[in-house]
C-alpha cells in the first residue's frame, strides 16, 4: 500500500477511478466481479488519499479531524459492547431516531471517558524523521 501511495499520480487516480466505475456498472450483471471491483476501489482510495495528503491545507484539515476523533474511534467498541449487553432488547427494535440518539450517546460517553484517561493512551505516535543518506 505504501508503494502505491508513493507512486500516486493524477493519471493513476483516473485509471483506478474508471476501473472502479466500470466495475460498479457491471457488478449487478456479474457478482463474480466483486473482488476485482474491491481491488480497484482500494487502489482508487489509496491513490486519492495520497494525493490529498500532499496538499498542506487538506492534510492539516484531515489531520485535525483525525486528532479530534481518535478518542471516539479507540473507545467506541468497548462502549458499544457494554451498551449492547445491557440494552440488547430495547435497541433491537429501535426506530431510526432512537438509533441516532444512541449514536450521540456513544459519542458523548467516549468523550467523557477520554477526559478521565491518561493522555499517553490516546496520543498519536510520533513521526519518524528520515535522515537522507543515513
Amino acid at each position: 500500500m505504501e508503494g502505491l501511495a508513493r507512486a500516486a499520480t493524477w493519471r493513476r487516480l483516473s485509471v483506478f477511478g474508471l476501473m472502479y466505475a466500470a466495475g460498479l456498472a457491471i457488478l449487478p450483471l456479474t457478482p463474480l466481479a466483486r473482488p476485482v471491483v474491491s481491488v480497484a476501489a482500494i487502489g482508487f482510495g489509496v491513490t486519492a488519499v495520497a494525493l490529498a495528503a500532499r496538499s498542506r491545507a487538506v492534510s492539516a484539515t484531515i489531520g485535525g479531524i483525525g486528532r479530534r476523533t481518535l478518542p471516539i474511534y479507540v473507545l467506541h467498541m468497548p462502549v458499544l459492547a457494554i451498551l449492547h449487553a445491557v440494552l440488547v432488547e430495547p435497541v433491537s427494535g429501535a426506530d431510526p431516531a432512537m438509533r441516532v440518539l444512541l449514536t450521540v450517546a456513544v459519542t458523548w460517553i467516549c468523550l467523557v471517558l477520554e477526559c478521565g484517561l491518561p493522555a499517553p493512551l490516546l496520543d498519536l505516535p510520533a513521526r519518524k524523521s528520515v535522515v537522507p543518506g543515513a
